[in-house]
């Protein structure tokens, strides 16, 4: 039988319970993001983009960015509303089936 004194049992728990915690890295609430940050980001949300279109969407104005010399930096909370409008609007929806059909259309006139 092992006898714990009240404060070491409660600093064992408190300590086990740390240490069974996620460490939660500060860049998960960082509110500037560069390009590959905001990729991630909008990857792990649901929103699935890749580079080259999110550098056309910067390009047409579509996404909130800055420019910082040639830098392009996001505001984390402005991507992630835009994205969250985006996915409601669904003329959005039909612009990526008439380029998907367009992409489609390609492809066949390539492979003939």
């Amino acid at each position: 039988m092992v006898l714990i004194s009240t404060s070491d049992l409660r600093a064992l728990i408190r300590d086990e319970v740390r240490a069974a915690q996620p460490v939660t890295s500060s860049d998960n609430k960082k509110k500037k993001l560069n390009v590959e940050e905001a990729l991630t980001l909008l990857n792990d949300h649901g929103y699935p983009l890749s580079k080259s279109y999110l550098y056309v969407l910067c390009s047409r104005k579509e996404i909130p960015f800055k420019k910082f010399g040639r830098e392009s930096v996001f505001d984390r909370d402005q991507i992630l509303n835009w994205a969250e409008d985006r996915a409601k609007d669904p003329s959005i929806k039909n612009d990526a089936i008439r380029r998907i059909g367009q992409a489609a259309k390609r492809a066949a006139l390539i492979t003939k």
